[in-house]
């Protein structure tokens, strides 16, 4: 009887060490980003600064708006959902980072583009990880799902502000 006792615990602490360790090597992998994306933004002239950051943003935006979507929709996966969520979420932050960009000469249009022609490498990354975290298999698609079954905590993690303070800041939307 004390055998079972003992495996339950070893189960229990190695499933909570593994779940803690995912947790940190996110949130460093979250840092590291942060850091990557500031040192970039303030390696250019201060007059470009703002025009980067709100550029950024819209990178964000719509990457999770639609490249997200788009690359679940090729796994089977439908997100309508999460996309009209997301549009409703965060419409009123992406209307005024867009009038500001344009206020300092960007094209949004340019933007959604360049994200177009773009891989879609990272999103293939981060639902693998997304499948993995959430212990819902090891797919794509299986990533999509845990988005999907999810989805108002992937909504509150893309908060830009929060995601980005930095840039969010040097964006100076009002």
């Amino acid at each position: 009887m004390k055998w079972i006792f003992r495996f339950v615990v070893l189960v229990v602490v190695v499933y909570g060490g593994q779940t803690a360790f995912r947790q940190i090597s996110l949130a460093h992998e979250r840092y590291e980003l942060r850091k990557q994306v500031q040192a970039q933004i303030e390696a250019l002239p201060a007059a470009q600064r703002r025009a980067a950051a709100l550029g950024v943003y819209l990178s964000f935006y719509w990457s999770g708006s639609n490249l997200l979507p788009t690359v679940c929709k090729k796994e089977g996966v439908d997100l309508s959902d999460y996309q009209r969520a997301y549009a409703d979420r965060y419409a009123a932050e992406h209307d005024r980072v867009r009038a500001a960009y344009r206020s300092v000469g960007g094209s949004e249009q340019a933007i959604i583009s360049a994200l177009s022609a773009g891989s879609s490498d990272v999103f293939k990354k981060a639902l693998l990880r997304a499948a993995d975290i959430s212990h819902s298999g090891d797919s794509m698609a299986d990533g999509c799902r845990a988005i999907l079954k999810k989805q108002d905590k992937v909504l509150d993690r893309m908060n830009f502000a929060e995601t980005f303070p930095y840039v969010w800041g040097v964006a100076d939307v009002r």
